[in-house]
């Protein structure tokens, strides 16, 4: 069974793509940081089929992400990643610098 890894899939498009894996027959990671939207995605896509697993982990948390990682690759391995959180706009400046537009291999680590 492939695995994949959805950030931010407890609502919204996550929980679509969550879904839609689930369906596929998937083993789906996602994570979020609402413990009730997470426990309501996982029932209503583990119905779906494939193997749905929540957990709550905050990403702009580096030891939570971490220990997520080691728990999936623990496992086995991650086949897809689907990168869908955002942590807000804290760090749209950085050293006086407006860094907001810039490409994402530029911006801030943070």
């Amino acid at each position: 069974m492939d695995t994949a890894w959805v950030t931010g899939g407890s609502e919204g498009v996550g929980r679509g793509v969550v879904e839609g894996l689930a369906e596929a027959d998937m083993r789906v990671y996602f994570t979020g940081r609402n413990a009730e939207r997470l426990a309501r995605t996982a029932l209503e896509a583990g119905r779906l089929g494939g193997e749905v697993i929540a957990r709550q982990v905050d990403h702009r948390h580096d030891d939570q992400v971490v220990a997520l990682f080691d728990e999936i690759r623990r496992a086995g391995s991650i086949d897809l990643l689907v990168n869908n959180v955002w942590g807000g706009y804290e760090n749209m400046v950085e050293d006086g610098r407006f860094t907001w537009l810039d490409p994402y291999w530029e911006q801030p680590t943070s």
